[in-house]
């Protein structure tokens, strides 16, 4: 690996680092019974609903910022989109500290919308490995190299997590992991300055429309192919992103699970990930077509989903984590491989900032949903991520039968 795919993988690390880091301890704060961050007294359900709206609110302005910085980066470059989101990311840290420290809800919101807004560095990111690619194998890998990233930053947010909001940090135990984040971070924009060289070369004019939200669905709808992979890809993602949001809080109700249980669940569900990105994604790349593998993957998904809300036992509930991640380290860079190969070279910026809008809607979508229906019904939020799995076989089946993208998903 190249030192600037190894500080691009880095800033994708950091990047997906911050949610393993900070679900479990959102979990904590708001869900637990020994939480003061919300009045005393507060019911379950009103809790389970702050919940979800505080992740809902992160994803939709992730959402929304994916998108205006997706179109900053192809005007300004690769290095100075992604120096522009780590500083976003570093200011959101700060006011993370500063929310735990009062005990103040909606600061941690404001801290979570201004995070969410500039988390666009993961697109850019993508992006930029597009660009270090010399032919269609290499940008396979190195969509596989997304997922390594990814993958060590849902390992390295929960032992981050973990380790720093131990009882030895006392009153500070809740805080430490956002300042180590912060640390992180920093580090990671010194690492890009000296390491990274600019991979675009292409400048496009600057368009940061209000309107850039519509403009860009409007877009999807003259691209047939993009489209159609967005009908299934929005779909799984709803059904991955209900159990990764929610997961923490089943192992919290279920188990009476703390802090550091909740983190050996994101710890789960990241090695399964690394594992799955780093030695077996080649592999099983070779055993079918894409649309044969994606089919396979969403059917393994959606037992999961429902064995871990059947059986509530502990062991299975890990199992079925670790099956969810390595389903995702398949799903995830092959539904990207598909949105590159179906523009071209002036466009993958656009496509990749495509893809990282709709996951965050989604993402969005299934936090908001997740957190209203689970408030009343707790297995409710993953059924309604199993019906999110039925929803992209169905979209699968019947819009990638023809034209471009059958010839993409059938293609090795």
């Amino acid at each position: 690996m190249s030192i600037a795919k190894a500080a691009l993988v880095l800033v994708i690390f950091v990047d997906i680092m911050g949610q393993g880091l900070a679900f479990p301890i959102f979990s904590v704060l708001l869900l637990s019974d020994q939480a003061t961050m919300l009045a005393a007294g507060t019911p379950a359900a009103t809790r389970q609903l702050l919940y979800g709206v505080l992740i809902g609110l992160f994803f939709l302005s992730w959402f929304l910022g994916a998108i205006y910085v997706s179109r900053i980066s192809d005007s300004i470059g690769r290095k100075r989109g992604i120096m522009l989101c780590l500083a976003g990311s570093l200011a959101g840290y700060v006011l993370a500290v500063v929310a735990v420290a009062t005990e103040n809800f909606w600061l941690l919101v404001l801290s979570r919308v201004v995070t969410g807004f500039t988390a666009g560095s993961q697109p850019i990111a993508q992006a930029a490995l597009i660009d270090l690619s010399t032919d269609e194998a290499d940008r396979t890998r190195n969509m596989g190299l997304v997922m390594l990233g990814a993958g060590i930053g849902l390992v390295g947010g929960p032992v981050l997590g973990g380790v720093f909001s131990l009882g030895v940090f006392g009153s500070l135990a809740l805080i430490m992991p956002f300042v180590a984040g912060g640390v992180l971070i920093t580090l990671t924009m010194v690492v890009i300055l000296a390491s990274f060289e600019e991979t675009s070369t292409t400048r496009v004019p600057l368009n940061v429309h209000p309107t850039a939200v519509f403009t860009l669905i409007w877009e999807i709808t003259k691209r047939p192919v993009v489209a159609r992979i967005s009908l299934a890809y929005v779909p799984y993602m709803l059904s991955f992103i209900a159990f990764y949001v929610f997961f923490d809080n089943a192992l919290e109700q279920w188990f009476g699970f703390g802090t550091t249980g909740q983190s050996a669940g994101m710890l789960v569900m990241g090695i399964a990930i690394a594992i799955t990105s780093t030695f077996l994604l080649p592999k099983i790349m070779g055993l079918a077509v894409p649309r044969t593998l994606m089919v396979g993957f969403i059917v393994l998904e959606l037992a999961a989903i429902l064995a871990f809300v059947g059986f509530e036992v502990q062991a299975v509930a890990f199992v079925c984590i670790a099956v969810m991640g390595f389903v995702h380290a398949y799903m995830y860079p092959a539904f990207l491989g598909l949105f590159s190969s179906s523009v071209g070279d002036e466009d993958q910026g656009w496509v990749m900032g495509v893809a990282i809008a709709l996951f965050t809607l989604a993402s969005a979508i299934a936090s908001l949903v997740g957190g209203l229906i689970g408030a009343a019904n707790f297995d409710a939020m993953f059924l309604f991520g199993a019906c999110g799995s039925l929803l992209a076989l169905v979209a699968i089946g019947l819009v990638w039968r023809a034209g471009r993208i059958h010839e993409l998903a059938t293609t090795r």
